[in-house]
């Protein structure tokens, strides 16, 4: 294979409605299985896959989404198990795992695997950094960092929950606006935004040789279904960071009444290959 088409998306509490554990399955499953086959990944990661580990195997996963192989895990964060969010990711893929690792980033566990291709082996790694402190996601990604090898092909995504500093201005006006429609939220809204906007940790990723893939900078995050009065997204959350020996391509960000529907980010979908040399 010489390319592949890869997707990152945080799908909301795993497509339940929220985390009390009151469903028995997730309200949003079947749009989650729509929009996921829409955008037809060869490997596809999830983020945000709450109760997922508890409530499929991954046979069910790979019969659920059509997929070959699939690996799911908790992330094993006590603060966010405190609060009963079980939270997860998940993987699936139609192209062979090889090397499939859980490895602790300090807080949590993220998830990384190879995938054999013509050029050589890629590894991908899947994370969801922390969603309140730039001090603690920049101690994570330090940790992701020590887990893989930063001078092979290499592709970190997932939700990183941070801003890249070149951002901060291109999203300034989306942002004003999005405050000055949701006053009741700035309370909670604003010490969070301020926090993600120092953006330690795309600046570190790229000192350590990472390539941010989007030169668009396109907002993933939030879709109309965040619970808030949203008219466009306004924040890139999510990321997909390569090493040089990689080409990423044709990336884009789906938008439409669909993905709206399923999540409150919109996923990444990009296809990527190894350069030769």
């Amino acid at each position: 294979m010489k390319t592949m088409k890869i997707a990152t998306y945080n799908i909301m509490s795993g497509g339940f409605s929220n985390y009390d554990k009151s469903a028995s399955a997730p309200e949003r499953l079947p749009l989650l299985r729509s929009v996921i086959n829409k955008i037809g990944a060869d490997l596809i990661g999830l983020v945000d896959t709450y109760r997922w580990d508890e409530l499929y195997t991954t046979n069910d996963l790979c019969s659920l989404f059509g997929y070959r192989y699939a690996e799911c895990i908790n992330l094993q964060d006590d603060r966010l198990r405190a609060i009963g969010h079980n939270n997860g990711l998940t993987l699936l893929s139609n192209i062979a795992l090889h090397n499939v690792r859980v490895i602790d980033i300090s807080d949590r566990d993220a998830l990384v695997v190879e995938v054999m291709t013509n050029n050589g082996n890629l590894q991908v790694a899947l994370t969801y950094l922390d969603d309140l402190s730039e001090a603690v996601r920049l101690r994570q990604a330090k940790a992701l960092i020590e887990n893989v090898n930063p001078y092979a092909p290499l592709i970190i995504m997932g939700d990183l929950n941070t801003f890249s500093l070149g951002d901060n201005t291109m999203a300034s006006k989306a942002l004003a606006h999005f405050r000055s429609a949701n006053q009741a939220l700035l309370p909670d809204f604003d010490p969070i935004i301020a926090d993600m906007a120092q953006g330690t940790v795309i600046e570190y990723l790229e000192q350590e040789g990472l390539i941010d893939s989007d030169h668009d900078r396109r907002p993933t995050f939030p879709t109309k279904l965040f619970p808030a009065n949203v008219e466009q997204q306004v924040l890139r959350l999510d990321y997909v960071m390569a090493t040089p020996g990689v080409s990423i391509t044709g990336l884009v960000v789906p938008n439409n009444k669909y993905f709206d529907s399923a999540s409150d980010h919109s996923p990444i979908v990009f296809e990527a290959v190894i350069k030769t040399r």
